[in-house]
């Protein structure tokens, strides 16, 4: 793969139709008719408005670029004839309608098919449905596991159009390994991409109204994309139909926001007649994104490549798609007042200093550093509990296995660590008492745990669920909890009344609102968002060379740790012959949730320990937990990145408020080094003590190994991984290639 940054092709949007360019003689005389009602389409006014204009001309022009832009010349006229036997405007409309729902609606990722109830306003849509052999169909039962795992496998574990590195696939080797892959490579989270999606098999059954909707769609779907590309869904070599829309040749590794500009219809892949079939493309992109400009897909271990053909097919109906500006309709034509949405963005990016090496710290699984708190005076107690921290790491010397060892090392350190970055003073007091009061070993073995199931781990995604604290039986000491059992009593009353968290639509929107639309670390622009605005604003983004992404909102404090708390209320009846069953799920729902209750006090508990954080105090109990003081936008690399305690931020008091230094033990492109948070709308930022306290404990968990060894306590720990061996080979190869890197300019 060439290393020069991929050249943007926001030009092609939006193309007016012009001059025919078919002949008007046999046999492209049905082309040169079809093109010329398109173009009468595009200039008749509607009904007088603007919005009516525009939106004859972008349906003429959909039309008109499917034809064009056909992968077949078959598909071209199957297009114009469905365009010359439209008696009137009002059919084409409704033909470019059906057009873009059940053929351009396969592979765009925004567009619902759950109503689609558009018809062929020429051709019997019944008629492709029962052509196509809706009976032949079948859906999809089997998971796409396997075949991620498989297309890592075979793309090197990284990204096919960015070359970013899995995250996951990188940290599943020894950490010297791990090292070596980011001293390489930034890292990313990659999704399986499906080119022809798995909603095309899925639920397509005809005995439930909403699979009797499903199979139709795709029955006509399928039906449209045999004419248009001639691929045919039932073929032997080249059909998708049920399980084999898995296959390895409809699926690519793309990072997350490729994966995201390709299902959009942003990013496609185009081959040229000089290489068509030999598995190298052009790589085409609308926002910038990082890709490279050309691709060449090479086959390991007999896995198959992306097919080339549905390459083709995707690329054409992403051109026609971009080309005609058909995606205005998707955004009802609201483009006034958005200018200032770029100019937010572009402000917003000038408080962030560009990434730097310093912010990729290589933190993990750090051996404790020397006592450096005094013996005597105030530091007594703390001196005290380092010391048994040292000691305690040092034992681990005694255990017969390896793996004993290095869970000894985890508790060891997690306990010294805890001391060494508690946000307060009464933190770190509160963590050396307990050190102190443990009395050998294996009571310093019992704290540790506890500590990393209820403060620790707070933060890690999903960690605190119903599920984990069925398994969760770690008590620490008796007298710890017969100490605090008044206000863990208080605390689990509190939990029981509160109310579940709803859904945070609402706010998301105030995210986006406060933040500009980008995300508060990386700066890259949420893609979805920059659809509803011009042409222009985009154009602003793209020359300013803003990466696109789909941005997330991300809790500081999670919305897991506030979901199962509280007993469901509502009541079934039962029958008599499921009586006994129903009473004894009602009775384990009950107990499930008292355990979350229990563990969810417990780590609130010890928040307030650790860092005066009051959680009932602040507000961020039950639906409370949605705060846009508990939230930030983020895109989705650094979302998980962030919920998987791999970066985080620390106030910097020097700079001013709002201000951080940020970190990361994994590279991420577009990181940077410092950053100022400015409220949009005078809306509420952050809490700085709460990332804070993130921070603290997101290094504990790093340093003590935590990170590392999250598998730890299930025997999963590995020091070589050949998986990784090859992908550092990979790696190296790549590093050979051209270096240079070049800014976008418009390839059209």
């Amino acid at each position: 793969m060439s290393s020069s940054i991929q050249q943007t092709s926001l030009s092609i949007c939006n193309t007016p139709l012009e001059s025919n360019p078919f002949k008007e003689e046999a046999p492209d005389d049905i082309l040169f008719r079809a093109f010329n009602r398109c173009v009468t389409l595009q200039n008749s006014t509607s009904d007088g408005t603007l919005d009516g204009q525009q939106k004859h001309a972008l349906y003429a022009r959909y039309l008109a670029y499917l034809i064009l832009e056909a992968p077949t010349r078959e598909g071209a006229m199957f297009i114009s004839r469905g365009v010359t036997l439209c008696k009137d405007n009002d059919q084409l409309l409704a033909l470019s309608e059906m057009l873009l729902a059940y053929l351009g609606g396969v592979f765009e990722k925004q567009r619902s098919r759950s109503n689609v109830r558009f018809h062929h306003p020429v051709e019997s849509t019944n008629r492709l449905y029962k052509e196509q052999g809706s009976g032949k169909f079948i859906t999809i039962f089997k998971v796409d596991k396997l075949t991620h795992l498989q297309a890592l496998e075979r793309d090197g574990g990284v990204c096919m159009v960015t070359r970013l590195v899995d995250r996951t696939f990188a940290n599943s080797g020894s950490r010297t390994q791990r090292e070596s892959i980011y001293d390489h490579a930034n890292s990313t989270t990659t999704n399986l991409c499906h080119i022809f999606p798995r909603s095309l098999s899925a639920n397509l059954v005809d005995s439930t109204h909403e699979g009797r909707k499903n199979l139709k769609y795709s029955a006509v779907a399928w039906a449209l994309i045999r004419h248009y590309s001639g691929i045919d869904v039932f073929d032997g070599n080249i059909g998708l139909n049920g399980d084999l829309i898995h296959e390895l040749r409809n699926v690519m590794t793309l990072g997350v926001v490729a994966h995201h500009a390709f299902d959009s219809l942003d990013l496609w892949l185009e081959q040229t007649e000089d290489i068509r079939g030999s598995d190298a493309y052009h790589v085409k992109t609308i926002n910038w994104i990082g890709a490279r400009p050309f691709v060449t897909f090479v086959k390991a271990k007999d896995h198959d490549l992306p097919h080339w053909k549905y390459l083709q097919l995707h690329a054409s109906l992403s051109r026609a798609f971009q080309r005609s500006g058909i995606e205005l309709l998707s955004t009802t034509l609201k483009l006034n007042g958005q200018k200032l949405y770029s100019k937010n963005i572009l402000d917003r990016r000038s408080t962030m200093t560009p990434s730097s090496n310093s912010t990729h710290v290589k933190t993990f699984y750090t051996p404790l550093p020397k006592n450096l708190y005094l013996p005597d005076g105030d530091q007594r107690l703390e001196w005290q509990a380092y010391r048994r921290c040292l000691d305690f790491e040092e034992s681990a010397k005694q255990e017969m296995s390896v793996l004993d060892q290095e869970k000894r090392r985890v508790d060891a350190r997690t306990l010294g660590y805890l001391i060494m970055f508690a946000p307060t003073d009464l933190g770190r007091r509160f963590i050396s008492e307990e050190v102190n009061a443990c009395n050998n070993n294996k009571e310093l073995v019992q704290l540790a745990k506890f500590l990393q199931v209820h403060l620790v781990k707070i933060f890690y995604k999903h960690r605190i669920t119903i599920s984990y604290a069925k398994i969760c039986k770690l008590h620490h000491l008796q007298d710890l909890e017969t100490r605090y059992a008044d206000e863990l009593n208080r605390i689990e009353t509190i939990l029981s009344s509160s109310t579940e968290p709803k859904d945070t639509d609402s706010l998301r929107e105030q995210a986006m609102k406060r933040d500009g639309g980008i995300c508060m670390l990386t700066g890259a622009y949420d893609g979805a968002r920059a659809r509803r605005s011009s042409f222009a604003t985009r154009e602003d983004i793209v020359g300013a060379k803003i990466p696109s992404t789909s941005c997330q909102l991300s809790h500081i404090f999670p919305i897991s740790l506030m979901k199962g708390i509280k007993n469901s209320t509502s009541r079934k009846k039962k029958t008599k012959k499921s009586k006994g069953k129903k009473a004894k799920d009602t009775r384990n729902e009950n107990k499930d949730t008292k355990a979350k209750r229990t563990v969810v006090a417990k780590a609130l508990l010890l928040v307030e320990k650790y860092s005066q954080i009051n959680l009932i105090k602040e507000g961020l109990i039950g639906d409370g937990i949605n705060q846009l003081s508990n939230v930030m936008l983020l895109c989705q690399n650094v979302h998980d990145s962030f919920d998987d305690m791999e970066s985080w931020l620390e106030p910097d008091i020097d700079a001013g408020p709002n201000s951080y230094r940020v970190f990361t033990v994994r590279p991420i492109a577009d990181f940077p080094e410092n950053v100022t948070f400015v409220a949009g709308d005078g809306l509420q930022l952050p809490i700085s003590q709460y990332l804070e306290l993130h921070g603290c404990l997101a290094r504990v968990f790093q340093m003590s190994g935590l990170g590392i060894y999250k598998t730890i306590e299930e025997g999963h720990y590995t020091e070589e991984s050949q998986v990784n061996v090859n992908l550092i080979e990979r790696l190296d190869d790549l590093s050979l290639e051209d270096d240079g890197e070049q800014g976008p300019e418009d390839s059209e």
